[in-house]
């Protein structure tokens, strides 16, 4: 069977570790069940839709549910699914799923790199989707019976059979729908996409209240800037041990350091910046109690292959507890895209701008860096890594957007009468996320 190890992304920003069967022979997308809860997706529609296998068709009901992404292991190459359909499981046995273990039987496949994760198959991709099953190279067996390697987008999948024991599948799902039905989802799916326009701003619930009541008990400047506690849930109680993990995720690390170089002096750089600039700070202490390491990966964009961000791992689980998990993410305090957008097409002249490593700009209280612990090599590669600690709120934390977006209004309440009404309202109402839009009748406005 194609089976992938990826990492899958809800539309609400939380992501899990999953593995993916590349399956030409259905005509959609599935997801289990389970994958749907870790993602903790809310928006789903209940559907009916003519399910077609070799054993007949039939009309099942089941969730629909939008804006689910998938990105390879190490966090690249983010593509948007179409709406995927829920299933209470994904049908592959574990003897159908060849693993980095089993390939030294073929000596043709033992330098394919395959993350080795413990995780059920929770998605599907279907052939409606073809770039994702598209080889982008192959590596043929080279005796009958033998498996063959394909490298799509999102990784290596191994193609063969694991075990001549292994109990035989047909695998061909064709999916239609009444035309109406098929109507309404993409009507229900485009006002998803366009909230501004179907729906007000929600209310706050009560751990947003929560949320708000720490951050403005806590918040206050210092040196220069913010400092904002992370907003840590009540009665958390023993943390799990995740040091072992960590340093296991960052074997794995070295290894893909070790053989690509380009790769790894992009990834050094970023993090040689991020100690020189002082948003991480070397472990001092030997102290364990209320730590938590968090692994880390690169990502590119795809408009920037030169460059490599590192992201933290905060989605990372641990005797099923992850450091999101006991974070309250926030209200959505950012500033409504068509209002945004409808403001910056008013005037004749227009910029934009953005704010250099807008998540990196809000200090995180001392007493708390040590949730934010990882794992660095100082000189080499060889040598045992370092333990480290953030000294910022992360890219990656699912609290790091709406405390970004809270310090640039509370920015431009504290220091806006200083400077015009103008240059008060553009900061708090005209950036989206960290970029700026902004247009003026003008030339001369927007010099002012």
């Amino acid at each position: 069977m194609s089976v992938v190890p990826i990492r899958v992304r809800s539309r609400e920003g939380r992501e899990a570790v999953t593995r993916d069967f590349l399956d030409n022979g259905s005509s959609t997308c599935f997801c289990s069940e389970a994958l749907m809860k870790t993602l903790g997706c809310t928006e789903m529609q209940d559907v009916k839709v003519n399910v077609e296998t070799i054993n007949g068709t039939g009309e099942i009901a089941c969730s629909l549910v939008s804006g689910l992404s998938v990105l390879d292991y190490e966090g690249k190459n983010c593509i948007t699914l179409p709406p995927v359909l829920s299933t209470s499981r994904i049908p592959i046995d574990e003897c159908d799923v060849i693993r980095a273990g089993d390939l030294e039987r073929w000596p043709h496949l033992r330098e394919i790199d395959i993350p080795d994760v413990d995780a059920e198959v929770g998605l599907l991709i279907g052939n409606n989707v073809p770039h994702l099953l598209e080889p982008r190279e192959v590596i043929n067996s080279t005796h009958l019976h033998e498996p063959h390697a394909i490298r799509t987008l999102l990784g290596w999948a191994v193609c063969g059979a694991k075990d001549k024991r292994c109990q035989e599948h047909i695998n061909r799902i064709q999916v239609t729908s009444r035309r109406l039905e098929l109507d309404r989802m993409l009507v229900e799916d485009y006002n998803r996409d366009f909230q501004d326009m179907a729906s007000p701003k929600r209310e706050m619930s009560a751990e947003d209240k929560k949320w708000l009541d720490l951050i403005q008990r806590g918040v206050r400047t210092v040196e220069g800037g913010y400092e904002v506690p992370l907003p840590l849930r009540d009665n958390l109680g023993p943390l799990p041990e995740t040091r072992d993990i960590a340093l296991l995720r960052m074997h794995s690390l070295r290894k893909k350091l070790m053989k690509d170089g380009t790769y790894a002096k992009q990834y050094s750089a970023f993090m040689t910046e991020m100690l020189q600039k002082g948003y991480a700070e070397r472990v001092t202490s030997a102290s364990q109690e209320n730590v938590w390491y968090i692994p880390h990966f690169g990502v590119q964009h795809p408009d920037k292959p030169d460059k490599v961000r590192v992201v933290f791992d905060c989605a990372s689980r641990v005797e099923g507890t992850s450091l999101n998990d006991l974070i309250l993410q926030g209200p959505d305090m950012m500033n409504s895209l068509l209002g945004v957008l409808v403001k910056f097409r008013g005037g004749l002249f227009a910029y934009s701008g953005d704010i250099n490593t807008m998540f990196y700009q809000v200090r995180v209280p001392e007493h708390q860096r040590d949730y934010l612990r990882f794992f660095w090599w100082e000189n080499s590669f060889n040598e045992e890594p370092t333990e480290f600690r953030m000294a910022v709120h992360l890219f990656g934390a699912c609290s790091s957007p709406s405390i970004a977006n809270f310090v640039l209004k509370q920015t431009a309440s504290d220091f806006g009468n200083g400077f015009s009404r103008e240059a008060r309202d553009t900061v708090a109402n005209n950036f989206l996320c960290r970029r700026l839009f902004e247009s003026r009748g003008s030339s001369r406005c927007l010099v002012k």
